[in-house]
């Protein structure tokens, strides 16, 4: 039996993908030198924003495929979703259609506002200063 993501809780995938981060942070910090109750104040922190932040985007980009893909069968909605991409356009209007409404639905999705001008501002700043940090920093 497959299980589908779309069968699956809402809040299931943001606990696993927490987990995960906060394992990572865990080992991260610990790594850089720190005792193991900061290092599992950091993971336990970085865990649930993060988990937090991806149940909740994952639930609502879930739901919106599933709205957009409703209308097709499981072997299907992978050539819709290949066409959506970008890939040849189906010859089959049901398949060409949900492939229209996913590429709809992922514009949709996109960041619009202060909120892709801050992850466009941001992204660069951190990336320098990453940098910055890598090359001064002692090994």
């Amino acid at each position: 039996m497959r299980i589908r993501s779309s069968e699956l809780p809402d809040w299931l995938p943001g606990a696993f993908t927490g987990v995960l981060f906060g394992a990572a942070a865990v080992a991260f910090v610990k790594y850089d030198g720190a005792g193991w109750i900061e290092a599992a104040g950091w993971g336990l922190a970085a865990g649930v924003v993060f988990g937090a932040v991806m149940g909740r985007w994952g639930a609502r980009w879930s739901r919106t495929m599933h709205t957009a893909t409703a209308d097709l069968p499981p072997d299907q909605v992978k050539l819709a979703h290949r066409a959506a991409a970008g890939g040849p356009v189906p010859e089959d209007p049901r398949i060409r259609s949900v492939a229209l409404d996913i590429a709809i639905a992922q514009q949709a999705m996109e960041p619009r506002g202060r909120s892709r001008v801050f992850l466009l501002v941001m992204a660069p700043v951190i990336a320098v200063w990453s940098l910055y940090g890598a090359i001064t920093a002692p090994p």
